[in-house]
């Protein structure tokens, strides 16, 4: 992600940009005037997307507005598209009760939800329009969540929210490939709320966000170190020797958590984002926790979802994530 953070030498590929942008527009063109058909779905429908690649925090936003619609009396359920994932097809991840599919088979953050979203069926379907109508028919929600869909024109929803970094609004500027951005800015037209996660820097500016948009900020909270079979609160890795490693678009601020929790890093590895670990990968971790003695492994619940329990030990342990909106009155004026 530090290549879309700098102009040079990603001008280099400006020309590819231009052409990818181009085609994205002459797309949102075609469902605009009606040419391509947009899908509708007899529930409500809420989109939680964004504008650029990775690390903007849709995953825990999702999280936080199942809970929020569960606990008003919704029945909810989460679609995705379950990027990442060796499958193919319709997978049914949970069904609200069961674990039906593993990160291999549904996807990282699908699986993620899964499990932290007790009582909402969560599904993959790269054919949001087929996996919607799925969720209907099965279980009768009056709300879906689509995951990862601000880009997904064919199938409507009544609420588009778009989620940013609040450190990191556009990157270097340009579409991909050579910049993070999905598509042009101007498209920010069409979102409902502007959903910023994380701390604000001091040079902070929305000056090139649609002024008619409401804004939402909200906080990054560490719950707890969660483990294989404990939990512990995060003040216990005070001052603590820690191998930490993650495989996430953007590795550094796992590790700025990391150091505002006053733990000792002596050790951090930076996988590619939704790397598959191997044994091989663990035992290499184990090894280089020894020799910096270490007294705690610590990961993200991201990456803690694709290991193999049986290879881990028992001072191993994710960061349980959470996020606090400031201003939630908006989200009641969306019907959210």
């Amino acid at each position: 992600m530090r290549f879309f953070d700098r102009i040079w030498p990603a001008i280099l590929l400006w020309p590819f940009s231009l052409l990818y942008a181009g085609v994205i527009d002459l797309r949102n063109a075609l469902y605009d005037r009606g040419i391509l058909r947009v899908h509708h779905l007899a529930c409500r429908v809420i989109s939680v997307g964004n504008l650029s690649v990775g690390g903007t925090g849709k995953t825990p936003t999702v999280q936080y507005l199942a809970r929020r619609l569960q606990q008003h009396g919704k029945a909810v359920a989460v679609l995705s598209r379950g990027y990442g994932r060796e499958s193919r097809g319709m997978v049914m991840v949970s069904d609200g009760q069961r674990m039906l599919a593993d990160s291999r088979q549904g996807g990282d953050e699908p699986v993620m939800l899964a499990q932290t979203l007790p009582g909402i069926p969560v599904l993959v379907d790269r054919d949001r329009v087929r996996g919607g109508h799925f969720l209907e028919q099965r279980f009768h929600p009056d709300v879906i969540l689509l995951d990862d869909g601000f880009q997904h024109r064919r199938l409507h929803r009544d609420v588009d929210i778009v989620t940013f970094c609040a450190d990191s609004l556009w990157g270097n500027g340009f579409c991909l490939p050579a910049g993070p951005l999905r598509e042009r800015r101007t498209h920010l037209n069409r979102a409902d709320l502007i959903w910023l996660n994380g701390k604000t820097p001091a040079h902070f500016s929305l000056d090139r966000v649609p002024q008619k948009t409401p804004r939402l900020f909200a906080d990054y909270e560490v719950e707890a170190l969660v483990g294989q079979k404990s939990r512990w609160p995060v003040d216990i890795l005070r001052g603590e020797r820690v191998l930490a490693f993650c495989g996430i678009a953007r590795p550094n601020r796992f590790r700025d958590q990391l150091r505002l929790l006053g733990v000792e890093i002596r050790v951090f590895r930076s996988f590619s984002d939704h790397y598959a670990y191997s044994l091989l990968d663990i035992e290499a971790l184990e090894h280089q926790a020894a020799q910096f003695g270490c007294t705690w492994i610590v990961t993200t619940e991201k990456d803690w979802n694709k290991l193999e329990k049986n290879w881990v030990g028992e001072k191993w342990g994710f960061l349980r994530m959470t996020i606090r909106p400031k201003n939630t009155e908006i989200l009641k004026s969306l019907g959210c």
